[in-house]
């Protein structure tokens, strides 16, 4: 089984096509009772489309009316203990290139994947064996245990003790998220996330905003400028403007969930170059809107604080992988950063934060402004 490409709403669709027909393809011939092996082989793809679909759809495809869960997912866990993917990781290792990483084929981006479709397997698994009354589930709890105990072993040697690795790996297969509806796990499942954190790190980094007194000063000269008065201001100095975007209609009933968007029409490096409060000129703003809808709440999860926006509005022009910050209103500081996913409509994901300030912030979001670096 491998991972397939998509990049778009049509390939989101084919996609789930294509998992609808093998897992009905994997019950039909789970089902047949075929031989040993066989069986366990089916149960467990099935219940990895399963997983996939609930992924991109957010629907439920197995119920305990219509099929043996209980036999279905023991069988699963049967094949999915067999399969060593440490020892396998750990043989790669030893003899591990930058070339090789950058094939899909090479062992460990194969390996990678196979994490993934245990990983869909235990949420389905654990999804559907809610079903069960607490004595009927119990030795599959107990199944479902050792596999996941054996995929967090894979997890700690890659992750942990290869993350520079980790995060090649990550390249060949976050792209997938995009299209889901139901994001997995960033505790569960760092191949998602791991490309896109070092990248966004790598840029907050490389701007100096946590350490950086003179861009920390222009943004909260940006910020107080378009907040004070125009919602759109240009700085001729630099020839790059700042536009702070009205709330849809949507946000008035539920202030607390949306952040403003302010949107930098200018690369990070401009961000760095000085700026006077005062000194910029007062544009026409335009009638768009344009805010930040909390959809995952702020949280912190093992160190790593994260957070998920979806942009109402209009959001045409800002191109996926944007930068942005996350700024606290009231004192102008910077407290996280983050990038934009691809699709429609667009979603911000909280990549680095400070968690001692956000943590505040959980209730209502409403202080914390988006400040989107463009780089047009």
């Amino acid at each position: 089984m491998r991972a397939l490409p998509v990049h778009d709403d049509e390939g989101v669709r084919g996609l789930i096509e294509v998992h609808k027909a093998c897992f009905r393809a994997n019950v039909s011939e789970w089902m047949m009772k075929p031989p040993s092996g066989v069986s366990e082989e089916s149960a467990f793809n099935a219940l990895v489309h399963a997983g996939y679909l609930f992924r991109y759809t957010g629907k439920p495809v197995l119920h305990k009316s219509t099929i043996d869960v209980r036999k279905l997912v023991l069988d699963a866990c049967l094949h999915a203990s067999a399969r060593d993917l440490v020892t396998e990781a750990k043989y790669h290792l030893v003899n591990i290139s930058d070339r090789d990483l950058q094939s899909e084929d090479e062992p460990l981006s194969l390996l990678t994947q196979e994490r993934d479709f245990t990983e869909a397997f235990l949420e389905e698994a654990v999804r559907i064996t809610h079903l069960l009354a607490a004595a009927e589930g119990d030795d599959i709890r107990k199944s479902l245990a050792r596999v996941g105990l054996n995929s967090l072993e894979f997890d700690r040697l890659l992750e942990e003790g290869h993350p520079d690795i980790a995060v090649v790996l990550s390249r060949g297969i976050d792209y997938l998220l995009d299209g889901f509806v139901v994001r997995p796990s960033r505790s569960r499942c760092w191949w998602f996330y791991k490309n896109s954190e070092a990248k966004a790190g790598s840029d907050y980094r490389k701007s100096e905003v946590a350490a950086g007194p003179e861009l920390r000063k222009n943004i909260m000269t940006v910020i107080s400028s378009v907040f004070n008065k125009p919602s759109a201001i240009s700085f001729p100095g630099v020839g790059i403007s700042a536009k702070r975007h009205s709330l849809p209609m949507a946000a008035a009933d539920n202030e607390n969930l949306y952040s403003p968007v302010i949107v930098w029409n200018g690369a990070v490096s401009t961000l760095g170059t000085p700026l006077s409060e005062g000194n910029f000129t007062e544009m026409e703003a335009g009638g768009s809107t344009l805010a930040a809808r909390l959809n995952t709440a702020i949280g912190s999860d093992g160190g790593h604080v994260s957070a998920q926006w979806i942009l109402e509005g209009d959001a045409s022009g800002l191109p996926s992988g944007s930068l942005f910050f996350l700024i606290e209103k009231a004192t102008g500081s910077v407290v996280g950063a983050g990038s934009l996913g691809k699709g429609n409509p667009a979603i911000a994901t909280l990549r680095e934060g400070d968690w001692g300030v956000l943590k505040k912030h959980c209730q209502t979001v409403s202080g914390l402004v988006l400040l989107i670096v463009s780089g047009k």
